[in-house]
């Protein structure tokens, strides 16, 4: 017999990792309108980049218009739940500047997992034994259960054998 350990942000990372990630690649990332548009501060560099992967980045549910050489943002993809903020949007902006990512799918699987560990449930948190459940339920219909999008285990097995050998019942 064994014990299992669950990490619970680890896995709640993995959980809501997965879920955008799959919406993403379906082409199901779903928008929220802006209470009102958002002006992007841009240099020309970073609105040349903006132009040249504009339909990439409006298919991960930005919605963005051009008025006089200016960008507005009306809406922002909603991910794990929360709507994106616009500066989620000048980040990406960023890393495709400084890092010339060819792929702009590579940058927003990092930049998810980062979002994924951001609105993940903490380590500290008490979770109710049906909420414990339903993470558990989720984190086992994933392609990947066992690990966190940053490579952490999400659970731990100890056997009793392993125990037995660290309360000195055998050596």
């Amino acid at each position: 017999s064994s014990i299992f350990v669950i990490d619970q942000h680890a896995a709640h990372e993995r959980v809501l990792f997965e879920k955008f990630s799959d919406s993403f690649k379906n082409g199901a990332v779903v928008s929220q309108d802006l209470v009102a548009e958002e002006r992007l501060l841009l240099t020309d560099t970073e609105k040349d980049i903006l132009e040249g992967c504009m339909d990439r980045i409006k298919a991960f549910g930005f919605g963005i218009k051009e008025r006089d050489g200016d960008y507005f943002v009306y809406s922002v993809p909603y991910i794990f739940d929360n709507p994106a903020s616009t500066s989620f949007l000048t980040d990406i902006i960023d890393m495709i500047k400084t890092e010339k990512v060819d792929s702009l799918y590579d940058i927003k699987l990092l930049d998810m997992a980062t979002m994924a560990c951001k609105a993940a449930v903490k380590g500290g948190d008490r979770l109710s034994r049906e909420e414990a459940q339903k993470l558990i339920e989720k984190m086992l219909s994933l392609k990947n259960p066992f690990s966190c999008p940053h490579g952490r285990p999400t659970i731990i097995e100890l056997t009793e054998y392993e125990l037995e050998k660290k309360f000195k019942r055998i050596q």
